[in-house]
């Protein structure tokens, strides 16, 4: 926390660590809501009605609440809050205008599901939580209702968006149609050996891109590492301790009437739907014809049945509810005898023929059936248990580390004693990896935040271990001198040139093959061969790319799905260099392709449709709001929202 706390509040401090502890939030969590300026008037315009200075105050409120207690430990900048205050405000007031609603119901079950643990709630927990974060019960729950409508707003957005089938076979082939060409690449690499630069060209490269050449601000820290140790031994688990949870939670156990059942699934899949039924319905009369002969189902069903995961089992499902169970299998199941074997019924997937068991009447289920799902179950609490008392065990640790640095500065000393270690980051950028660490945005931003000799912020490197950081020397910004940057700047004009030459070259050999396809009737094969230019052949690739030893040219894909086979294309500019390329052969996806994948790839463009839509339609409601902020142009650009005892 703040040094001020370390100094004078450790008891505060403690209460707090404690909190987080018990309610599972994150570490560091608490950030206060800011000081309220005591504004009045108007701080904007939304849909053509005057927004108050203390309601868009509570939407930054609830814009930074729910940002600490559920997306980031990091703080957000004024400027950010701000804005996604006015994105809420939008949002609200377009699903204030069409009506939307949420329950009391409705909310008590997101709350339950956001502060409860493995179906537990603990209401003073929760009123700790929101105690911690600075907000009450009632304020928090009506900020939740509103995101709740915010929410439904956007899946009714997203809503009734269905691709037809004869359409989605349509994408589906063109997507995944495969390319196979021929290319001839001149690469840029090969033309760095024939070009140079003057030192007139050094010299105007060097003045006219100074941002190129600045050498970012450094920091070299030191830092205390405190490790979370969290025991490799998987938690051991007594069958005691299964039935216990068995028996205190029997209720969780219990199920209505269920059947038993075997089944044998006959699929109907093709492009000529009508066909495919009608095979399979002749396939499955000739089971019935064997089963009434008195064949074995079991025998049946791994010969014939389509479903992969019983097949070998001879068809066997166990037992089931009806609500668990397509409506035609459940109606004809449940009105079945025991040993009855069915007619063949029709379902979603095709045919099914099924054969009765035996029945349960509603009850429990015994231990046996539910055993192993409770033992992974209570493995997992254990575990995560087992974590959070040994991130807890090592936060304390860097609590009262970070306490005893006030008294006692020697980090040695104090390494020593505590038994951690104490490491060295050596000089790292602000956007570069930390020794031993890693990538870590809040390292970096509590290293370069703190003042030289001084201490910051506990700072997690999340489920590894916690840090306490003392930088000891800072370098400022700096630009690198003209002879520094000289290879750099050589290498750079070099690379630009040698492209170039590439494409000229390119343009060059183009222009001789078109003319040898026209003088001479050739195909583009034989005019390159006979200008001896070399082609590679690459491997099959859709139009979404990449293209194999080119890479992701979404140009070239594109330009493949329009040429006609042979016809050359024109010179396309590539990161390797430049190309051109003619199409050698074209493979359509087959009916059965289409058939089997067709489903994986209707949600992958439902969810692209839904998304353009959301983007469109959110696109209208800023169009529709006519958003004016009163304060554009005076609020801070960097400024982060200060804890309490910071302003």
């Amino acid at each position: 926390m703040l040094s001020f706390f370390r100094r004078k509040m450790k008891l505060i401090l403690w209460i707090l660590v404690i909190v987080v502890i018990v309610t599972f939030i994150p570490w560091g969590v608490g950030v206060r809501l800011r000081a309220r300026s005591g504004k009045s008037g108007p701080a904007g315009e939304l849909f053509g009605r005057k927004v108050s200075a203390s309601e868009l105050d509570e939407a930054c409120d609830a814009t930074q609440t729910y940002h600490t207690l559920f997306q980031s430990r990091t703080n957000l900048t004024k400027p950010q809050i701000r804005e996604q205050a006015w994105e809420r405000l939008i949002m609200l007031g377009e699903a204030r205008r069409t009506g939307m609603r949420v329950s009391d119901r409705e909310l008590a079950h997101i709350i339950q599901t956001q502060f409860g643990k493995d179906g537990s709630f603990d209401p003073k927990v929760y009123e700790n939580v929101l105690t911690f974060a600075g907000v009450t019960p009632s304020v928090y729950e009506k900020w939740t209702k509103e995101t709740l409508m915010i929410n439904h707003l956007q899946q009714l957005t997203r809503a009734g968006i269905w691709v037809p089938d004869t359409e989605l076979e349509r994408r589906y082939r063109d997507e995944e149609t495969k390319y196979t060409i021929q290319y001839a690449l001149f690469q840029s690499e090969d033309m760095l050996k024939s070009v140079t630069a003057t030192e007139e060209e050094l010299k105007n490269y060097y003045a006219d891109h100074p941002g190129e050449f600045k050498v970012p601000a450094k920091v070299d820290a030191r830092y205390l590492y405190i490790p979370c140790s969290v025991p490799t031994v998987k938690p051991t688990l007594t069958d005691a301790e299964i039935t216990s949870h068995y028996e205190e939670r029997i209720d969780e156990f219990s199920h209505g009437k269920r059947v038993k059942y075997r089944h044998i699934l006959l699929k109907v899949e093709g492009k000529d739907r009508e066909k495919a039924e009608s095979a399979a319905k002749t396939l499955a009369d000739s089971i019935i014809a064997q089963l009434r002969k008195g064949k074995d189902f079991a025998a049946l069903a791994k010969k014939y049945s389509q479903d992969e995961k019983t097949k070998d089992k001879g068809g066997e499902l166990g037992f089931f509810e009806a609500s668990g169970m397509p409506k035609a299998l459940s109606d004809k199941a449940f009105s079945m005898k025991k040993e009855e074997i069915s007619d063949p019924i029709k379902t979603q997937r095709g045919y099914e023929i099924i054969q009765v068991e035996d029945f349960q009447e509603p009850g429990t289920k015994p231990m046996e059936e539910v055993k192993e799902a409770i033992r992974a179950k209570l493995e997992k609490e254990k575990q995560d248990h087992v974590i959070e008392e040994a991130k807890g065990a090592a936060y304390a640790k860097a609590v009262d580390i970070s306490l005893a640095l006030v008294d006692n500065p020697n980090l040695e000393e104090l390494a020593k004693k505590s038994l951690v270690e104490l490491k060295e980051t050596g000089l790292f950028a602000e956007n570069e990896p930390v020794k031993d660490i890693g990538p870590s945005k809040e390292f970096a931003k509590a290293a370069f935040s703190t003042e030289v000799g001084s201490f910051g912020d506990i700072v997690e490197i999340p489920n590894k271990a916690y840090c306490i950081i003392l930088p000891k020397k800072k370098v400022d910004e700096t630009m690198m001198q003209f002879e520094e940057a000289r290879e750099i700047i050589l290498k750079k004009i070099k690379e630009q040139k040698a492209k170039e030459k590439a494409h000229e070259v390119a343009v060059e050999k183009h222009t001789e093959a078109i003319n040898q396809i026209k003088e001479n009737k050739t195909d583009f094969a034989a005019s390159c061969a006979a200008l001896s230019i070399p082609l590679k052949e690459s491997a099959a690739f859709t139009a979404r790319g990449p293209i194999p030893e080119l890479g992701q040219e979404q140009e070239i894909a594109s330009a493949a799905v329009t040429l006609e086979p042979g016809a050359p294309s024109p010179v396309i500019d590539i990161k390797k260099g430049s190309c051109f390329f003619s199409v050698i052969s074209r493979k359509e996806p087959t009916d059965q392709e289409i058939t089997k994948n067709l489903e994986t790839f209707r949600k992958r463009v439902q969810s692209r449709e839904e998304s353009t839509m959301l983007n469109e339609w959110n696109k209208w409601v800023h169009e529709q709001a006519k958003r004016v902020d009163y304060s554009v142009g005076t609020e801070d650009t960097e400024e982060t929202i200060p804890e309490e005892g910071e302003e």
